[in-house]
């Protein structure tokens, strides 16, 4: 089956390199390269139009901010892909840097095949001390077992970084750097326990096993990162096509420019009735949100009718309360009647509230995204609790948070992000709130695309006209 498999001619073709850095602007890169991956692979060619898309900022944003047409996706992105009220030069340096260091499907096989060495190390380092205990005249063996474990993984991962290219040694100089050091430091242990070996288990062994291990988790560690550095996803899931580094767009909720950073996997998990299924990984982080949703909310909630309810949200919260989220409001009310018209209004009441709101994710059938909210605390005074939990202030307030979340999520979501080939395959199967690595509030979204070689190759065309019309003007 030919298709998302040679995608990664894109990135290891040399003539590419070349031209890229012969280039006067990377639209010209991008037009040559897909040229190039056309001739060696059409379907190839076709699919990188995906992943050029999913990252717009790098196929359309070379000639400014935008602003040729209608937004999409609620706002947060123009028509030719430029988010809004974000600097493309801040977009695009990630993303190049992202490129440079790229690895090739050979270089991502190879790796794995090395993390797993070090996984058999760690195993065999882990049975050790279990293993003696069972048999002390075993201790040398099982100790040399682990030496010549340990070593197989620290010369493979030597030599992979000795066999990086030039740019990639250069993009990746801080990360290899750390790598040297944990492979010294683990060679500088693995040392103590050769020494020692030969002298028999002793109640001093233990503390040299331990800080082995230590050295080799470090080791692990950043061998991790740079498996993530170069795009190489560890994942058993399916066959990882491509992983779309972090980029950045905004959106636009109760009057807030609410800034997302958003990254992808997309991976070919079958074949289904003459058709490719991919599923598609993206991750949100939410965290610009968080310390803005009492503006976001108070633009749509606050009121100052002269007859009825004068509402004032003096401060909200947002929490992750895994996989939804938890909104709390504090609200001051005034009750105004109007008797005999608006001249004649008198304030009959006032109180303050608060109220906890469960908000979470929820894929309608037709893979519209929806927030499902519920009210699951309410405190304050009785006519205010009244108008929380049965009233229209709890109604509006639900239904303003639940609006707020979809317009910032799918600002940049699958359909917002695909031509209308691509844009039409993709269906949003599930969403859940879920933490960032720093702790903060995010969202991951989890799709499908079915497509024909015929349809990825109508998708590339489109891309390809969208990258021409742009680079025209």
């Amino acid at each position: 089956m030919k298709s998302f498999h040679f995608i990664i001619c894109f990135f290891s073709s040399s003539s590419f390199t070349t031209s890229a850095a012969e280039a006067v602007d990377d639209n010209a890169v991008i037009i040559a390269a897909l040229k190039r991956c056309a001739i060696l692979n059409p379907v190839a060619a076709a699919v990188l139009a995906i992943a050029l898309l999913l990252v717009p900022t790098m196929a359309f944003a070379q000639h400014g901010g935008g602003g040729h047409g209608a937004p999409l996706g609620g706002g947060g992105l123009s028509s030719t892909g430029q988010p809004s009220g974000v600097g493309e030069k801040d977009e695009l340096k990630d993303f190049h840097h992202a490129m440079e260091v790229q690895a090739t499907s050979d270089q991502a096989s190879a790796f794995r095949t090395i993390l797993k060495n070090t996984e058999s190390a760690n195993a065999q380092l882990a049975s050790l001390e279990q293993e003696q205990e069972k048999d002390p005249s075993l201790w040398a063996g099982r100790a040399a077992n682990v030496k010549a474990a340990i070593d197989k993984a620290r010369i493979s991962t030597r030599s992979f970084v000795d066999g990086l290219s030039a740019r990639q040694k250069a993009g990746l100089k801080e990360i290899t750097g750390r790598i040297a050091k944990a492979e010294t430091d683990l060679a500088g242990q693995e040392k103590v326990l050769e020494a020692s070996a030969g002298e028999g288990h002793d109640s001093a062994m233990s503390g040299r096993t331990e800080s082995l291990a230590k050295a080799l988790e470090t080791f692990r560690n950043q061998q991790g990162r740079l498996a993530e550095e170069m795009g190489i996803v560890l994942s058993d899931g399916g066959e990882v096509v491509f992983r779309i580094p972090a980029f950045k767009t905004s959106a636009q909720a109760g009057g807030q420019r609410i800034a997302v950073s958003s990254s992808s996997v997309i991976s070919r998990v079958e074949a289904e009735n003459e058709a490719n299924v991919y599923k598609i990984e993206l991750t949100q982080d939410l965290s610009d949100l968080q310390p803005n949703i009492t503006e976001v909310l108070r633009a749509q909630v606050e009121s100052l009718p002269t007859c009825g309810e004068r509402v004032e949200l003096r401060d909200a919260t947002l929490a992750l309360a895994a996989p939804a989220s938890v909104v709390v409001a504090q609200l001051y009310v005034e009750h105004w009647i109007c008797a005999r018209g608006p001249k004649t209004a008198r304030e009959l009441a006032q109180g303050t509230g608060s109220v906890e709101i469960r908000v979470t994710p929820a894929v309608e059938p037709n893979g519209e995204l929806n927030m499902k909210t519920e009210v699951s605390r309410v405190e304050g005074d009785k006519f205010v609790r009244d108008l929380l939990k049965s009233g229209t202030l709890g109604e509006a307030l639900q239904q303003k948070i639940a609006s707020s979340m979809v317009k910032v999520i799918e600002s940049a979501n699958f359909k917002a992000m695909l031509p209308p080939t691509g844009a039409a395959s993709a269906e949003t199967k599930s969403a859940r709130f879920e933490s960032t690595t720093g702790g903060s509030l995010g969202v991951a979204l989890e799709g499908e695309m079915r497509m024909s070689d015929e349809q990825a190759a109508l998708l590339g065309n489109q891309l390809k006209e969208r990258v021409a019309a742009q680079a025209a003007k």
